[in-house]
């Protein structure tokens, strides 16, 4: 078993690559509101830094909560500041690539899919 990082959410993979559990962003059941990225981010970081393949997922999850909520408000508010700079440079590189990308002549469904790729880049950062 390995930890992975698809789609912007962390993954324990079997050693077939068959999720095993997903660490989602969302706080709890149904409509509970999502963990925010700086939040999440460090979450995962203290999972992969504390994670065994006998770790039981929603032990260390709620670990890597307290590890979070154990930081100093400067502590996290430095941490949001780093994850808006790089929400910020995500979309301005996002801008400028779909802009230069619109004004290529290429093949319609190959700008279709590159313009596809780029959006999903920037959705990783919101």
């Amino acid at each position: 078993m390995h930890l992975e990082e698809i789609d912007g959410l962390l993954h324990i993979l079997d050693e077939n690559y068959e999720t095993i559990h997903v660490f989602e962003r969302s706080k709890g059941e149904g409509d509970a509101p999502l963990l925010s990225r700086p939040a999440y981010k460090h979450m995962c970081g203290w999972v992969k830094m504390h994670w065994t393949p006998e770790t039981d997922p929603n032990e260390i999850w709620t670990r890597a909560e307290q590890s979070w909520d154990e930081l100093t408000p400067d502590q996290q508010m430095y941490l949001w500041s780093l994850s808006h700079q790089e929400e910020q440079n995500a979309q301005d590189l996002c801008t400028a690539l779909l802009a230069h990308l619109s004004e290529y002549r290429g093949l319609k469904n190959v700008k279709k899919a590159f313009q596809s790729a780029i959006q999903s880049v920037l959705e990783q950062f919101s």
